[in-house]
């Protein structure tokens, strides 16, 4: 690269004779003056970075110099080399301009940094017989970092424009593509551009000495693509949600530009794009124009909006390019109950938080979880999103995300969003169904269990027996208090169990009442029915929380008898009787055989307790001659073979006392006791 030449001083004089002289051994040099300073020259182009105003000087073994760069004579500024990093001064403003601009007059140098130099103050030079006043200045290279034109788009209306390049010295040639252009002492004079492009082309090379830095590289010619508008067109300053549909958004033109009525609008990649209508702004001189898209593009960085003129051939008026977001959808979306925790849908009867991760944190403040009628209700309370399922509502749903980019918190939640789209993740949408206690007292509990004609039944208590008339066995029914369950707790899924009866309710908070009948079926007088309720927890239908009581079952037991004494008749057969009497104390009777009747106490679960009062009428000692006898007193009874039926068979002690009339008339006295054991086969009984 050809380098321009700028005045520098390089000076190859060293020190003066006073340094040249050798020094005794032990004895201090003095110290340099200024006309004595070490001096060397540039080893390498210096760069002039041209907007921060920095001038670098590379190169090794520079740590003992600093650089030092004057105009006229006087230091403008000074710094100091750093090891193994070269040289680089600061210029104050407006030196960096007019030392590209005009370089004469202008002095670089590397001085020792053993002389003390101060911006304002003359530049000490070395004298050296035949030098010149001022030493002859290497090349410099100027360097841009950013382009020489900042224009971006060229204003349709106007027929002509001039791009003025912020350092015009370093312009050298210009080649246009699509327009007409003459390089002028002020820029580039462009006219006449192609009616058809929506932008045009220009190529300029910098003048020796001047490169721009660009990727790393520097470079002598950069080309330039303005676009052709009408009007400065605003993005809105967020990107659109790639894939989501009916995605509104909102462009700022000029309040001249067109009128809104007469507007077409286009997008590369190609989707519908319509235009909605004007919205109020708050910037004066402009207009908020919104506009609408079908479905946003997928795997694309941003789409190109377009603006064109409906009339006239669709003049064009200007295009914006939009960001396109793919990492927008929610990431470990969360519902929890408080109480119960996380859960897996959508509570119809409790409210819910949702909280939600994101790719990035800015997503955190631009979605919100939105309404959806129909389904559930969302309201925000401080930073969390609440959420509630409507009454009776069964099924499946996503979330619906609203996209907000300006939330104001003042406003509903999806009144400000410009789009809205749903999880990947579906929720059914039910109750919130907490087990509730089943052994509460009477007034805590859901369900009662009542036996009886209505008006004159009982309410049975858990684990207490009851007695009910036996013709009554079939009134006895589970009545459950719909009002008592709270809409809290859900749908309670119930199993009721009695004898061969099983069956699973689901019930829920009403105002009204529920009634389950319990039949006895073919039960028998005495026999005992069992009435239970436990929660069904087969399944995911309960949620269960930190204090919930599970395995509680209610146990409701019925007597089908409210009779207490037994009347039965048997045949007996005692065997080995002792009689106690007057005549023949203490003789055993042999053979007897006769009828007895029975009186005793029926016990709980229906059978008969074993002590008895007994009446019967006997024939004794049929072996011998034959005796008849009543008997009255008392027997202990254990039956041995089918018990309570009317073919039992028991084994009896009797304690009676005896009349026989026959042994009275043959003078062997009348009354007597006797003690002994029997065996009775049949009965017949009734209860009372």
């Amino acid at each position: 690269m050809v380098r321009s030449s700028l005045a520098v001083l390089v000076s190859a004089c060293l020190v003066g004779s006073a340094l040249a002289q050798e020094v005794p051994a032990g004895t201090a040099p003095a110290p340099a003056a200024p006309e004595e300073a070490a001096w060397r020259p540039l080893p390498t182009t210096p760069q002039l970075w041209f907007e921060a105003g920095l001038l670098t000087v590379d190169g090794e073994g520079l740590e003992g110099y600093q650089v030092v760069v004057a105009r006229a004579g006087r230091v403008v500024a000074a710094s100091a080399c750093a090891p193994g990093e070269g040289c680089a001064v600061t210029l104050p403003p407006g030196a960096a301009e007019d030392l590209a601009r005009d370089p004469r007059g202008w002095t670089l140098a590397l001085v020792s940094r053993r002389v003390e130099v101060q911006p304002g103050e003359p530049l000490p030079l070395p004298p050296r017989e035949g030098a010149p006043a001022v030493p002859p200045s290497p090349q410099v290279e100027v360097v841009f970092s950013e382009p020489l034109f900042a224009e971006q788009r060229l204003d349709t209306a106007k027929v002509s424009w001039l791009l003025e390049p912020k350092f015009p010295e370093a312009l050298d040639r210009v080649v246009c593509e699509r327009v007409l252009c003459r390089r002028t002492d002020r820029g580039v004079f462009l006219l006449q551009p192609d009616p058809g492009a929506a932008s045009v082309r220009i190529r300029y090379t910098l003048k020796p000495g001047f490169s721009r830095h660009v990727a790393g590289r520097d470079v002598s010619s950069e080309s330039l693509a303005l676009r052709l508008e009408r009007c400065a067109i605003e993005s809105p300053g967020w990107p659109l949600l790639a894939g989501v549909r009916h995605h509104r958004f909102y462009l700022v033109v000029p309040a001249e530009c067109a009128r809104p009525e007469r507007l077409e609008v286009r997008t590369t990649p190609p989707t519908g794009a319509w235009f909605r209508g004007e919205v109020e702004g708050d910037r004066p001189g402009s207009r908020v124009l919104e506009f609408s898209l079908d479905e946003v593009p997928r795997n694309v960085p941003a789409i190109t909006v377009t603006l064109l003129e409906a009339e006239g051939g669709g003049r064009r008026l200007g295009s914006v390019r939009v960001p396109v977001a793919s990492d927008f959808a929610p990431q470990q979306v969360r519902i929890l109950v408080p109480g119960l925790g996380p859960v897996g849908f959508i509570p119809s009867n409790r409210d819910a938080i949702v909280r939600f991760g994101a790719a990035s944190a800015a997503w955190l403040e631009r979605l919100a979880v939105a309404d959806r009628p129909g389904f559930y209700r969302v309201r925000r309370e401080g930073d969390a999103y609440v959420l509630r399922g409507e009454p009776g509502v069964a099924g499946h749903v996503p979330l619906r995300i609203a996209y907000e980019p300006e939330p104001r918190r003042d406003s509903p939640r999806g009144h400000n969003a410009v789009a809205f789209f749903d999880t990947d993740g579906v929720y059914p949408v039910r109750t919130v169904n907490v087990p509730l206690p089943l052994l509460a007292d009477e007034g805590g509990r859901f369900f009662e269990a009542r036996c009886g004609p209505p008006g004159s039944d009982t309410v049975l208590t858990p684990g207490v027996l009851v007695r009910l008339a036996f013709e009554r066995r079939d009134t006895c029914r589970l009545v459950f208090l719909l009002d008592r369950v709270p809409p809290e707790a859900g749908v309670q899924r119930l199993r009721v169990s009695a004898g061969d009866l099983e069956r699973v309710l689901s019930i829920e908070h009403a105002d009204r009442v529920l009634t389950v009948s319990i039949g006895a079926g073919d039960r028998k007088e005495y026999d005992l029915v069992t009435i239970s309720v436990a929660h069904d927890m087969t399944g995911d239908h309960y949620t269960l929380g930190m204090d919930q009581r599970l395995g509680e079952e209610a146990r409701f037991r019925v007597l089908l008898s409210d009779h207490y004494v037994r009347v039965s008749a048997t045949t007996a057969l005692p065997t080995g009787l002792f009689r106690f009497g007057r005549v023949g104390s203490g003789e055993t009777v042999p053979i007897s055989a006769g009828a007895l009747l029975r009186l005793g106490y029926v016990q709980r679960e229906g059978r008969d307790f074993p002590v008895a009062l007994e009446a019967g009428l006997f024939g004794t000692n049929l072996s011998e001659r034959a005796d008849f006898s009543m008997v009255v007193g008392l027997g202990l009874g254990l039956p041995v073979l089918n018990p309570d039926t009317a073919l039992q068979a028991s084994f009896n002690i009797h304690a009676w006392f005896e009349f026989s009339p026959t042994r009275a008339r043959a003078g062997q006295g009348g009354p007597a006791f006797l003690f002994g054991p029997s065996f009775t086969i049949g009965r017949i009984s009734t209860t009372f």
